[in-house]
């Protein structure tokens, strides 16, 4: 109504601030358009709002009361726990007020110098997770002050009194983490480790020092006793003790991490051949056993050769300075191969054609081959975790055989595909598989298919029986050799390797019955081995070799691992234990048999059985046992699941075979479930 003339008054669109179309005449079209230009209207007020609140909590930002901003901060590290959650909230609330980096860096510092030992164990972790973000939001202040402050972190989390023994082990792995990620030099890591060495055995904490391997339940055996002291007499500060509450929290916050450790695991790679790698970076270097089976047949290969270990004559053998030779004696030429106390000499009277080599699995085994070959041929090494150290600085040998610090440097690639292309187009002429025989996704047949041209002759240094098939299927034009090894090496840290005493090499083409190409093949790499300063024997059936070794492999590997044991004390703990290891033995000859290698016998059986019992205890750590320790990957199916598939095919009982595959195969499983 207008209160002036007291009539109905109609609000027409200009009233109302809006407009429309004078060519619509449809009412209902009209109500619609001026419904949608309120909501425009109230849409651009509402954005206007929100702008402005985004300026206001900028400017609250800029302007938060550092006192209450530090106190927030306090509280969120004195909270710190396992998850993830909790130090990416208290990283990113000091990135989002990292104008009082300086405050807030003094708060750590003062938070891991007051709070008990679970306290600064959590803010240890979280220290790395919050210089990783830092660094990613491009705010090194933080990284330059913790790296100015670390020793103190490390002196307040790890006391020198021995009462932070149990986070030891904390400070320990996040500094490799902090060294890996480049936040910290090797020279502080070094300095720290140095200091790290005298502060891990204080009695009253030994039991908690768990929390990077997750073996919490060992914190329930503290010792608590009155008497307890740190070393040099200092008691510990009243203040650190845990008390029940606090160890209980410390075993579930390890068991936490421990869990999210374990869970990488499944993590599905975007390539399949990246898990491939993965179980070849896991597998371990060669056991003892295969250092005490060369030795031993090395010394009887030895002595049937009257002085030579080729049967040869050798003419060294009036030289006070070399020890014992090897040679090879025929019409067209003349090696000898003498060991001069640290080098190898070599010589030749026809010159050896320069081969191109790639070794596929340089890990110990691949890694002393690339050195003794790199002396006739070109060498092209597929590396993954030793890749950076061995890019940079090449292989080092360290032997007591041939001497220390020997030094090789080949083309070092991460991928087949890579090593092809740094080839320049050239072939290669081997392809030697120096990696443990597993099962893989896609498999090593497959993996090698880009360096495989018509002409190379692929080489397989593995154990086990029944591997050759894949690569007999996969490449059938192709010469196939199949080794057998006795070559004790181990990598001590990346691309340094520690080999003793022994190196054989037997080698055969697969099948024995193979084409004059391969026959020749097989001829060319003994030769190359031997010119190259390497103990090698050339066999026209290689399946006999490796019957041989599968006889102690195949029993003692599988009842190692399962047991925990080494040999000489499983023989020891139970007086059937020598009849039952007999038993596995007699198993695998009857296979043996079946297949057609007779010379697999008892007696031999009791040949390798006898050498166990005079062995001094605690005997030899198979390989299979090391990596059962060490929870990776087992060689079960190449070892143990070909031989029972062997007799099965060829109608053998093998009850015990058979229980061992299936005890070792759940073993190899848990591994890859959480604990």
């Amino acid at each position: 109504m207008d209160p002036r003339q007291g009539t109905p008054v109609r609000l027409s669109n200009d009233r109302l601030g809006l407009s429309v179309d004078p060519s619509c005449d449809d009412r209902r079209h009209r109500s619609s358009y001026t419904t949608s230009k309120t909501l425009s209207h109230r849409e651009d007020r509402e954005a206007a709002v929100a702008a402005a609140a985004s300026r206001a909590a900028e400017k609250n930002v800029i302007m938060a009361d550092p006192f209450e901003v530090r106190m927030r901060f306090s509280l969120q590290l004195q909270h710190l726990n396992a998850s993830v959650t909790s130090a990416q909230k208290a990283a990113q609330y000091a990135i989002k007020y990292k104008d009082m980096d300086e405050d807030l860096h003094s708060c750590i510092i003062e938070q891991i110098e007051k709070n008990n030992m679970n306290t600064r164990a959590n803010i240890m972790y979280f220290i790395e997770h919050f210089l990783e973000m830092a660094t990613e939001d491009r705010h090194n202040d933080y990284v330059r002050m913790m790296q100015r402050d670390i020793i103190r972190v490390v002196d307040a989390v790890c006391p020198e009194d021995g009462s932070g023994a149990a986070n030891v082990k904390v400070v320990r792995k996040v500094l490799q983490g902090l060294l890996n990620k480049s936040l910290l030099s090797n020279e502080t890591v070094d300095e720290l480790e140095e200091c790290l060495k005298e502060r891990d055995t204080f009695a009253s904490d030994i039991g908690l020092s768990s929390p990077v391997n997750g073996d919490a339940s060992s914190m329930a055996n503290i010792n608590t006793h009155p008497g307890s002291r740190p070393r040099n007499g200092a008691s510990a500060p009243p203040g650190l003790r845990l008390d029940k509450r606090q160890i209980e929290q410390r075993i579930e916050e390890d068991r936490e991490r421990h869990k999210r450790m374990r869970e990488s695991m499944w993590t599905v790679p975007p390539r399949a051949s990246e898990e491939a790698f993965k179980f070849y970076d896991e597998a371990s270097a060669t056991g003892e056993d295969d250092g005490i089976l060369g030795k031993e047949e090395q010394e009887e290969v030895h002595h049937e050769g009257k002085g030579c270990l080729f049967g040869g004559n050798c003419d060294d053998k009036d030289d006070d300075e070399y020890d014992d030779g090897a040679c090879n004696d025929d019409s067209d030429k003349v090696y000898c191969i003498a060991p001069r106390r640290g080098s190898i000499e070599i010589w030749t009277s026809k010159a050896i054609m320069t081969h191109r080599i790639l070794i596929f699995g340089t890990g110990s085994i691949g890694a002393v081959y690339a050195w003794m070959l790199s002396k006739s041929a070109k060498i092209t090494t597929i590396c993954r975790s030793n890749f950076d150290e061995a890019s940079k600085n090449g292989f080092t040998i360290h032997s007591t055989l041939w001497g220390n610090n020997l030094k090789v440097k080949p083309v070092v690639a991460r991928t087949i595909s890579q090593a092809v292309e740094l080839a320049d187009g050239q072939p290669f002429d081997f392809v030697v598989i120096a990696a443990k025989a597993l099962p893989t996704t896609p498999s090593t047949a497959e993996l090698i298919r880009p360096a495989v041209s018509g002409g190379t002759t692929i080489v397989l240094i593995q154990n086990g029986i029944g591997i050759e098939e894949e690569f007999a299927v996969a490449y059938p034009a192709n010469p196939l050799l199949s080794t057998v090894v006795y070559l004790p090496a181990t990598q001590i840290s990346p691309a340094v390797v520690h080999h003793r005493e022994v190196e054989l090499l037997h080698v055969g083409t697969y099948p024995a019955e193979a084409t004059s190409k391969a026959k020749e093949a097989a001829q060319a790499f003994t030769e190359l081995v031997r010119s190259s300063g390497g103990s090698v024997k050339l066999h026209e059936d290689i399946q006999f070799e490796r019957w041989t070794k599968l006889l102690v492999n195949g029993s003692w590997n599988p009842i190692c691992a399962l047991t925990r044991l080494r040999d000489r004390q499983f023989i020891d703990g139970h007086v059937d234990a020598l009849h039952f290891i007999r038993d596995v033995m007699l198993e695998i000859c009857t296979v043996a048999r079946a297949c057609g290698y007779k010379g697999v016998d008892e007696g031999l059986v009791d040949y390798q059985i006898g050498r166990v019992c005079v062995r001094e205890l605690p005997g030899v750590q198979p390989s299979m046992l090391a990596d059962a320790l060490a929870e990776r990957s087992l060689e079960v199916e190449a070892i143990i699941g070909n031989v029972v598939r062997l007799a099965k095919a060829k109608a053998v009982s093998v009850p015990m075979l058979r229980t061992l595959y299936l005890l070792a195969t759940g073993l190899n499983r848990s591994f890859s479930l959480c604990g």
